[in-house]
């Protein structure tokens, strides 16, 4: 996407997407989000999840 987040952003993007896609709380969140990736069909769902999240917060527009 080329967008650049500050820390804050990154962090707030993150954890929105281990709590949105039930991940908080599992054991190693950073693998379990890492094997999502590779999923094509998480992956999809990640990517519009990210894109929302960018649109709503005014980072990017349509």
């Amino acid at each position: 996407m080329g967008i650049y987040l500050n820390e804050e952003e990154k962090l707030e993007l993150y954890n929105n997407i281990l709590r949105d896609f039930g991940i908080i709380g599992r054991y190693n969140e950073c693998e379990e989000l890492k094997r999502l990736y590779m999923d094509e069909y998480y992956r999809k769902k990640l990517e519009e999840y990210i894109r929302k999240y960018l649109e709503r917060k005014s980072i990017i527009t349509v």
